[in-house]
């Protein structure tokens, strides 16, 4: 069973990150960058400084099986990661170091640490059953229910074949019917079902 963010548990999410630091820069840029492009967390481990490409809005991403795709951000996610580059990336512990997600200490950041601080984000917001692939599942349903296509969120997500993106398909149109259900204007209008119209 697919499951995704409530708009809810992303607030939730958002206003217990503090920018104002190097973990919370950190965080910020980490959290919208997941939400917004659908990578894997493993593949946000692997980005270089290299790999992104704030001019043209996207990040360069090297998927299962090495394949390289191209995985678009909108502006705000372009702003998180420009200030936590500018002013909160620290010091790389060797110049050889490229990794964009830095520890405190200038080490590359390891998917364990990443999976960590998701985790402790998720208890401290009220969201305990926040994981890392979440991100990527929301991202998938809230595109399509936002009028994206299929065959672009098969190539963001770099899926090999459409079967797999399917599945978001089938759980953006659940969603929509679980949302109908909840605020149908004709239902707050309070019509029985079994009324008949005389004559």
């Amino acid at each position: 069973m697919i499951e995704i963010l409530s708009d809810e548990e992303v607030a939730s999410l958002l206003k217990e990150i503090n920018p104002q630091g190097f973990f919370g820069a950190r965080m910020y840029a980490i959290f919208l960058v997941l939400l917004d492009t659908g990578i894997r967390a493993r593949e946000l481990c692997g980005l270089t400084l290299d790999d992104v490409y704030l001019k043209q809005d996207y990040l360069k991403v090297r998927g299962k099986g090495n394949k390289e795709r191209m995985a678009p951000f909108c502006a705000a996610t372009k702003k998180a990661l420009l200030r936590y580059i500018e002013s909160w990336r620290p010091e790389p512990v060797r110049e050889d170091v490229r990794a964009l997600c830095l520890s405190a200490d200038g080490e590359p950041l390891e998917y364990n640490g990443l999976l960590q601080c998701i985790k402790r984000l998720g208890r401290s917001a009220g969201v305990p059953r926040l994981h890392p692939h979440l991100f990527r599942h929301t991202f998938a349903v809230k595109y399509l229910m936002n009028g994206g296509d299929i065959m672009t969120l098969k190539l963001i997500l770099g899926h090999t074949t459409l079967e797999v993106t399917q599945m978001y398909m089938h759980l953006a149109e659940a969603h929509v019917q679980v949302q109908h259900n909840k605020f149908s204007p004709v239902d707050r209008l309070g019509i029985k079902a079994g009324r008949r119209s005389k004559g």
